[in-house]
């Protein structure tokens, strides 16, 4: 179709796949949420821009503007203000200009950072698998694990898939998101209540993943690799490796077995190795007295049938304690691989 018959969305879409995905991200960062869809939209009906079409395209930009090459350019806040208002009328130039704004507010979704979990899934409530993960990206890991745990199964894939994938976020699209998202929240409580606060990094999005199943239940997390698994297996297989699980208690050094042992009592190592490997079992037997394992042993041959549930949160406990003596520089949660040797004994 001759540019001439483009409409003016058709036309700038078609800039946008001429300047290739870098730039064309660039210039969508700086657009509100709305114009970004409304854009993207266009963009997935465009097909190849040829070298005439791009060509004419720009020579209809510099024919529509070459009337003020001649004059002396000045920019800042009040020409971008003009321009943006001629293209998009006042009250979407209005919201554009505050995402070009330095951000006042500090850290991003501090209102859903201290809201309730339920709350926060009342406002993520009809939003797409993209923005939850954002969301999730900056959210406290124990409180993203809650969301992930609420999700339905295809949603979780799809925000897994997402977050995994994703780097550091746009921060004009994220500040943009965020006063959406904390709008609908003032609309859904009065209040917030305060909550401890963590530092968000340049964090991979497989990093966070990884921090948040280590907070969920053992099921969701179960269930969250085996569909990494199926999706993308060298993909699981790079997580996998990131996240510490029951079984990886074979992989601590005997003297912080011990030290992970004496925060446990004796029913809950014996809940715990109810469906543990047999190394594991002797690794722990070896680390504590004979008598202590006599009685483990004991508790586990006649606790009988047990759910599995049951099992699995016992181990979580087992994990998460391993976790926390780690973070408080008691014990060393990530051994080398030549100290493999020294763990039988």
């Amino acid at each position: 179709m001759p540019v001439q018959q483009l409409t003016n969305i058709e036309k700038a879409a078609a800039i946008l796949v001429s300047l290739g995905v870098e730039k064309a991200a660039q210039v969508l960062a700086h657009l509100t949420y709305d114009q970004v869809q409304l854009l993207a939209s266009q963009m997935v009906h465009t097909g190849r821009i040829t070298p005439e079409t791009r060509e004419q395209l720009c020579e209809e930009l510099v024919e529509k503007y070459s009337h003020s090459l001649g004059e002396e350019a000045v920019g800042g806040l009040a020409f971008v203000q003009r321009i943006l208002s001629e293209t998009f009328g006042s009250d979407r130039a209005s919201l554009v200009m505050e995402q070009l704004m330095p951000n006042k507010s500090g850290k991003p979704f501090m209102s859903l950072r201290s809201a309730d979990p339920p709350k926060i899934m009342d406002v993520l409530a009809g939003e797409n698998p993209a923005i939850i993960a954002i969301v999730m990206y900056y959210l406290p890991r124990d409180k993203a694990a809650s969301i992930l745990a609420g999700l339905a199964d295809n949603i979780r894939d799809e925000v897994v898939l997402r977050l995994i994938n994703m780097d550091t976020p746009v921060p004009q699209m994220v500040s943009r998101l965020d006063e959406l998202l904390t709008r609908k929240l003032t609309e859904i409580q009065s209040g917030d209540e305060e909550t401890r606060e963590k530092d968000i990094g340049k964090v991979s999005g497989a990093r966070t993943l990884v921090e948040i199943l280590g907070q969920a239940h053992p099921s969701v997390e179960k269930r969250t690799y085996e569909f990494l698994q199926t999706k993308d297996p060298e993909l699981a297989e790079e997580v996998r490796k990131s996240m510490f699980v029951f079984e990886d208690i074979n992989k601590l050094l005997p003297k912080d077995v011990q030290q992970v042992v004496r925060e446990l009592t004796n029913q809950e190592i014996a809940i715990s190795l109810k469906t543990a490997s047999e190394d594991l079992k002797k690794l722990i037997f070896a680390n504590v007295s004979e008598n202590t394992a006599k009685m483990i042993a004991e508790e586990i041959s006649l606790m009988g049938p047990i759910r599995v549930s049951t099992v699995e949160e016992t181990q979580q406990k087992f994990v998460a304690t391993v976790r926390r003596l780690a973070e408080e520089g008691l014990i060393n949660m990530h051994v080398s691989a030549g100290g493999d040797d020294e763990l039988m004994v």
